[in-house]
């Protein structure tokens, strides 16, 4: 990885690093939808059982899925061989180059063109009726903010406040959404085939085109409700070259143990690797310092562990012995943490190899099973480094602001986590920590 104004991106990650615990994985949060309403039928003696909540909701077919691909962005058009095919239209959703995991993410320009999307198979009485300009009589790209927001609250969770941001689209003197001079344009729709799949209520549809720049990816994820309706939760985009399958965390088929045993394992390794003393001893320490093979070291204050033996039991109780001693061991080759006397001794600081191109809620992960071993290979994604070009005077919150609206995978690298059934229960054996690292920052503690 070439390096990038690294002075600067040590120093606010530095300043960021500490005190911090690194979270477990996570997925976009489930949209709520309002209760279904009872049927009108005469009530039993006797109550009868609630069904599974999941039988409230439709399951897919591909009519269902379709209908969902179309209206986030797509038509159906029959070619010369009479087949009828799926494209993009134009404008459309499908043309963000850029992965989203909230409404928010959208801007109200999407939203404008993804409006207008909709618009096409409505007849023109309605849309005369309908989307009259107040100023200039004209028709077609005005949207009355009550129909607008109504179509997009629908189909998307967010409020008329995000909607309503004075500007070049909302216009609130003229009580709609309109943007002067627009025009949908030309441009190639690439056909568009996919596969999905449906865990309880989630529904996942992966899409690929292919056009002449090449084939991409995506992936659009929406939440079915009861009302036979639905609502789009995320997309996330690969370009060519980018892989796209494998299971986002939150899918992985694994025993909740398990899952909580890699969840903690990422948690200590993070912090092994950023802030060892946030692990060790939060308080900071009792005050006193011994040099132990030429390194200082602090003297444990108990806030945390007792003594070295309690210490080492909760790391064993996550991790093999042979894995614990690589992640006790820092970039030196000296140990985070020492046994002295039975006392529990660590280094202070720690060090922050965070990589800010890293796009954490975008890993995938494949579980193998081999015999009482449990192999996840887990898939991570960067953005592309000359995005920052021209921002080497950025403060931290400019930086992950900018970092935010720029999610398109640009490059990928696999490893591995090794789950083993040990005598005491199950360990892991190998992994790499959830906080990823850039590889052109090393040095010493600060």
């Amino acid at each position: 990885m070439k390096p990038l104004f690294p002075v600067l991106l040590a120093l606010l990650l530095a300043l960021s690093a500490c005190g911090g615990k690194t979270p477990a994985p996570v997925t976009s949060a489930p949209v709520p939808e309002a209760p279904a309403s009872a049927p009108e039928t005469s009530a039993p003696a006797t109550p009868a059982p609630e069904p599974p909540d999941e039988q409230h909701y439709p399951q897919a077919d591909d009519a269902l899925v379709r209908e969902i691909i179309k209206t986030y962005g797509a038509e159906e058009t029959t070619g010369p061989d009479g087949v009828t095919r799926l494209v993009p239209t134009i404008p459309s959703l499908f043309s963000r180059t850029g992965s989203w995991t909230d409404p928010w993410d959208l801007t109200i320009e999407e939203f404008y063109y993804w409006f207008l999307s909709t618009t096409f198979e409505e007849d023109f009485a309605y849309k005369k009726e309908h989307y009259t300009h107040p100023a200039t009589g004209g028709w077609g790209w005005f949207y009355p903010q009550d129909l607008f927001e109504e179509r997009v609250m629908t189909y998307f969770q967010l409020g008329k406040t995000q909607l309503r941001q004075e500007g070049d689209v909302y216009r609130s003197e003229m009580g709609g959404y309109w943007v002067e001079g627009f025009a949908p344009g030309i441009g190639e729709k690439p056909e568009i085939t996919y596969t999905y799949r449906q865990r309880e209520r989630v529904l996942d549809i992966d899409l690929t085109s292919t056009c002449s720049s090449g084939t991409t990816h995506g992936e659009l994820r929406v939440r079915l409700l009861r009302d036979g309706g639905w609502r789009y939760i995320s997309w996330s985009f690969f370009p060519q070259g980018i892989p796209a399958d494998g299971d986002l965390w939150a899918d992985v088929d694994l025993p909740k143990e398990q899952k909580e045993l890699v969840e903690r394992g990422w948690e200590i390794t993070s912090l092994f690797e950023t802030c060892p003393g946030d692990q060790i001893d939060p308080s900071g320490g009792d005050g006193v310092i011994l040099e132990i093979d030429g390194t200082p070291y602090l003297h444990n204050s108990g806030a945390r562990y007792k003594d070295w033996n309690d210490f080492q039991s909760a790391m064993l109780s996550v991790f093999t012995p042979e894995f614990f001693q690589q992640v006790n061991t820092a970039w030196d080759g000296t140990p985070h943490a020492v046994d002295h006397d039975g006392e529990l001794y660590y280094r202070p600081g720690g060090m922050d190899y965070r990589n800010l191109f890293y796009l954490g809620d975008q890993d995938r992960f494949f579980v193998r099973r081999e015999e009482k071993d449990i192999w996840i290979t887990r898939r991570v994604f960067f953005a592309d480094e000359d995005i920052l070009q021209g921002m080497d005077n950025a403060d931290w919150d400019e930086l992950t602001d900018w970092m935010d609206q720029h999610q398109t995978p640009f490059r990928y690298n696999e490893s591995a986590i090794h789950l083993v059934n040990s005598p005491d229960g199950w360990r892991v054996a190998e992994m790499v920590p959830r906080c990823l690292y850039r590889e052109d920052l090393t040095g010493p503690y600060f």
